[in-house]
């Protein structure tokens, strides 16, 4: 847990606290699949302005319990029924080891599907897509903010400062695969402001927009100070 100035960038607003912390039970996103969360509260002089929670697939997470379409398929239905065959068991445990040294990368252990097809059937892709998604991409999975806070500025500087702390990490900020209205038109705020180091993933179109998802990427334009 640590607390972080905010960067001042509107002066109504210079004196917004944010503290970085793990949320609480009723808070956590997909924890169940693996998703670490982040909480983002901003305060001002003691008075609770807003939250974000950030959700994040960690490399480690993936590694240990999905690293093919197998395990993803068997964390999804907890069913082995469909895995008895002792030669495709064998093929997965191939794949995880060269995996894990580093011969082959992660979204190309779906490619072996001619063997496993009457296995894992519709699981390839699923698995395919979930990590291209998730794999490294801390997307925003909620913004909350106080009534009477709202309308003033206060989400476009806590989707930078989380922008800047996920930055901090090496990840962008990303799109969720699911969002509110509010979000959309924040987002669409961002894309407008040329200051914001906004990008876009042409491999990714969100269904909800049509446009190819959108990620903030502070990686080499400045921390959270």
């Amino acid at each position: 847990m640590n607390h972080i100035n905010s960067r001042k960038r509107y002066s109504e607003l210079s004196d917004l606290k944010f503290l970085v912390k793990d949320p609480d039970d009723s808070d956590t996103v997909r924890k169940e699949e693996g998703f670490t969360n982040i909480r983002i509260e901003v305060s001002h002089n003691g008075e609770d302005v807003a939250y974000m929670i950030i959700s994040h697939l960690p490399d480690e997470w993936i590694w240990e319990h999905i690293p093919t379409a197998y395990h993803y398929k068997y964390a999804i239905d907890n069913d082995f029924k469909d895995f008895l065959d002792p030669d495709a068991i064998r093929l997965v445990d191939i794949l995880k080891e060269l995996f894990r040294k580093g011969t082959v990368d992660v979204l190309q252990l779906h490619t072996p599907r001619k063997a496993l097809s009457r296995y894992l059937g519709k699981y390839g892709d699923k698995y395919r897509e979930f990590i291209s998604f998730n794999r490294n991409k801390p997307k925003v999975e909620l913004v909350y903010v106080e009534e009477n806070w709202r309308r003033h500025g206060v989400a476009p500087v806590l989707y930078e400062y989380a922008g800047r702390l996920m930055g901090s990490k090496g990840y962008g900020l990303w799109q969720g695969a699911i969002q509110t209205n509010g979000a959309q038109r924040v987002w669409r705020k961002m894309e407008l402001d040329h200051r914001v180091p906004l990008e876009y993933n042409v491999d990714e179109i969100l269904p909800y927009t049509g446009k190819p998802r959108m990620y903030l990427d502070y990686t080499r334009t400045g921390n959270v100070t």
